[in-house]
């Protein structure tokens, strides 16, 4: 089925993952700035299940956004916004266009949802200088090395509630990821 061919992509990218690990480690310009992708654990269970591990202090991205909003406002109107205006858009007659999609985008960015949230997160979150410092290192360096694999590999762009950050170590843990060498 669909949903098991889909289980088995994800752990194909997983486990591609990890030889490059292999590979990182045996570099010596890797292996000195400690680049390893963070992947986690699974353990299918049957053809269409499986256990993936997770770290306790995890968070999406997602959930970063949704904290963000709490007692301000509901974090899925921005969305229903997006579509409102699309669908306005549409209904004068223009075309919805690349620069429509951008300027929609920019627009709701500026007015829902600050460019500092995540940093305002992490300085909530780690109050110590060292900590907050430490987090943004290990954060910033796993972010761009994901970010390459991406494009490299033709991987999905994954959504932000697939992006697992560990409030630990500042980890970023992947989920979902599979080869889109088509666009699909």
């Amino acid at each position: 089925t669909d949903s098991v061919s889909e289980s088995r992509r994800d752990e194909r990218v997983l486990q591609f993952l990890r030889l490059i690990n292999n590979l990182f480690v045996k570099r010596k310009e890797t292996s000195r700035r400690y680049l390893s992708f963070s992947i986690p654990s699974v353990v299918p269970l049957s053809p269409n299940m499986r256990l993936v591990e997770e770290d306790e202090s995890s968070l999406s991205l997602f959930d970063v956004y949704r904290e963000s909003c709490r007692n301000k406002t509901d974090p899925y109107s921005v969305v229903s916004k997006y579509h409102d205006k699309l669908v306005m858009h549409r209904s004068r007659g223009f075309e919805i266009t690349d620069s429509t999609l951008k300027d929609v985008f920019v627009e709701l960015q500026s007015k829902d949802v600050p460019s500092t949230i995540l940093r305002d997160w992490a300085s909530r979150t780690y109050k110590t200088a060292t900590e907050y410092w430490t987090f943004r290192k290990q954060f910033t360096s796993q972010i761009s090395l994901l970010g390459f694999a991406e494009f490299v590999f033709h991987l999905n762009a994954l959504p932000p509630s697939c992006i697992e950050i560990s409030r630990n170590f500042g980890t970023i843990s992947p989920l979902f990821y599979h080869f889109d060498v088509l666009g699909n």
